[in-house]
């Protein structure tokens, strides 16, 4: 837990959680039928590839940039900021009253491999795998 950027940490995982959101608005927007049923259906189908997909590149990404400037385990701040979105988003999704269908569980697993394989990538450019680090 040393050595971990707390703050790049949250920050990361907040920007992950409101770029899933930016990218599912923009896609909506652009493209869903403007016919109510249709438009309805076109969300619910949206959300349900967006939200996992849009999540893991952008948790790859939050890890990628935290791990960066990590002065410990590069592949500790990864996994955390994968770790602290899941809290987040399990969160806002109870918060909300959100159901949890087994999506949404391989979705979370998805978003923490992702940011941990973010710190996967700057160990391996450091070296530090080989080291224990």
């Amino acid at each position: 837990m040393k050595q971990i950027s707390w703050g790049r940490t949250l920050l990361a995982a907040a920007v992950v959680e409101i770029g899933v959101v930016v990218v599912m608005l923009l896609l909506i927007l652009l493209f869903s039928p403007r016919e109510l049923g249709e438009g309805t259906a076109y969300i619910r189908d949206t959300a349900q590839w967006v939200n996992p997909l849009g999540s893991f590149l952008f948790c790859f990404i939050g890890g990628w940039w935290v791990a960066q400037k990590s002065t410990g385990s590069p592949l500790v701040s990864g996994m955390a900021v994968g770790a602290v979105n899941v809290v987040l988003d399990l969160s806002l999704a109870a918060a909300l009253g959100s159901a949890f269908p087994a999506l949404v569980f391989v979705s979370q697993g998805g978003r923490l491999i992702a940011a941990t394989l973010g710190g996967l990538v700057v160990s391996a450019r450091r070296g530090s795998l080989s080291q224990g680090n």
